[in-house]
C-alpha cells in the first residue's frame, strides 16, 4: 500500500470485519516507518477511478464513516500483535490494540480521503482502525463494511530524522 502507485489497491462490497482471530470489530493496519521520523499528517488514499463491477467511483462512493488513528514509538506494542514476541500466547495475536498516542478518533466521516493533520512530533509506528459502517452480528456473523477500498498510506513531515542507521552488505553486487 505505501508503494507511491494508486493504481495498486484492495477494494470489496460487503467486506467482513471478522478482524482476524480476536474477532475485532473493524480492519486495521499497522505501519514501521523504520526509525522515529518527524511526522504532522497522515493521509489514506482510496483509489482513483471506478470500481470495477459496479462502476460506482472510489470518490467518492468509498468511505469509512469510523476510524481511529493511533501512533507510538513502542516498539513492544507492536511485537505483542506482529507474533514475533508472543509464539506461545495465542490470544495477542490477530487482536486490534490502540497503540498509545491517538492522533484522530472520528464519526461521521463522509470523505473518501482521510487526511488527518496533528502537532509535529517523532514517531515511528502507525495504526488505522477503520470500523464497519453498519453491524449484523447476528448468528455469529461479523460486521460487514458496504464498500471498502485502500490505496496509498502516506505519512508527511518537516524535520530531520534525529536517528539513522545505515547497513551496508559486501555480499550485494550492484550492476548498471
Amino acid at each position: 500500500f505505501i508503494d507511491g502507485d494508486r493504481d495498486t489497491y484492495y477494494v470489496s462490497q460487503n467486506y467482513s470485519a471478522g478482524g482476524g482471530q480476536g474477532g475485532v470489530h473493524g480492519e486495521f493496519y499497522s505501519l514501521d516507518m523504520g526509525a522515529q521520523i518527524p511526522a504532522e499528517r497522515f493521509v489514506m488514499r482510496p483509489p482513483e477511478g471506478v470500481e470495477p463491477v459496479t462502476q460506482i467511483p472510489f470518490d467518492p462512493g468509498f468511505f469509512f464513516p469510523l476510524y481511529e488513528l493511533t501512533a507510538s514509538n513502542d516498539e513492544v506494542a507492536i511485537k505483542l500483535q506482529d507474533g514475533t514476541w508472543c509464539e506461545n500466547h495465542f490470544w495477542c495475536l490477530g487482536f486490534y490494540i490502540p497503540l498509545d498516542n491517538v492522533l484522530a478518533s472520528v464519526e461521521g466521516n463522509l470523505e473518501s480521503t482521510i487526511d488527518v493533520a496533528f502537532s509535529r512530533q517523532l514517531l515511528r509506528f502507525f495504526r488505522i482502525r477503520f470500523i464497519p459502517d453498519f453491524a449484523c452480528c447476528t448468528n455469529g456473523e461479523n460486521s460487514k463494511f458496504e464498500r471498502y477500498a485502500v490505496s496509498e498510506f502516506e505519512v508527511y513531515g518537516r524535520g530531520v530524522v534525529p536517528n539513522v542507521t545505515w547497513e551496508y552488505n559486501r555480499k550485494l553486487k550492484l550492476f548498471r
